[in-house]
């Protein structure tokens, strides 16, 4: 798998950062989770992700998460089904507890795509999350069922077999499950 950490950690401290700086002023709360997305196109991306919340009850909510690797692609006719396509999503949302233990979530997320073969362009997208929590006041487990909504063209200049450009939908289900730290 690749994985650069040239793109992801600098996003993460950002976040961080800022959720550091603000919580002497907020009653949020910092998530830090695995996440797993099973794509229409492309297939199951796994990776891990980081989200600030500005309220534990009612807020907005910014986040990363960093899938790697997808790579069940099916050109169709072609012998040729191996290609990856890594993707971080960068989530500006707003939060809604229903109660003490379950919330959604839902918002806009940009998506800065890299594939080993072919140009993808980053793509703008949506997402949504029913998710619940349980554990004390200030640490807590989660597991919440998201979905998110994007499309994107790779182009293919230098590959003389795939003349077209080929859309995906990258988009799905899929499950984040990590630690809440409420402040």
């Amino acid at each position: 798998m690749y994985f650069s950490f040239r793109r992801v950690v600098p996003i993460l401290a950002l976040f961080v950062v800022v959720a550091l700086a603000a919580v002497p002023a907020s009653a949020g709360g910092l998530k830090v989770f695995g996440a797993y997305l099973d794509s229409s196109d492309v297939g199951a991306f796994t990776g891990a992700g980081v989200r600030y919340s500005s309220s534990d009850t009612l807020g907005w909510e910014f986040g990363a998460t960093a899938y790697l690797e997808g790579d069940d692609f099916d050109f169709g006719e072609l012998d040729f089904d191996s290609d990856s396509i890594d993707n971080t999503a960068l989530d500006f949302g707003f939060l809604v507890s229903i109660n003490e233990l379950f919330y959604f979530t839902g918002g806009v997320s940009y998506f800065m795509f890299d594939a080993d073969y072919g140009d993808v362009d980053d793509e703008w997208g949506f997402y949504a999350t029913l998710g619940a929590t349980i554990g004390g006041d200030t640490f807590r487990f989660f597991i919440e069922g998201m979905y998110r909504d994007v499309s994107a063209t790779i182009t293919y200049d230098d590959f003389e077999l795939i003349e077209d450009d080929v859309k995906l939908d990258i988009g799905g289900f899929g499950v984040n499950a990590g630690l809440e730290w409420r402040f």
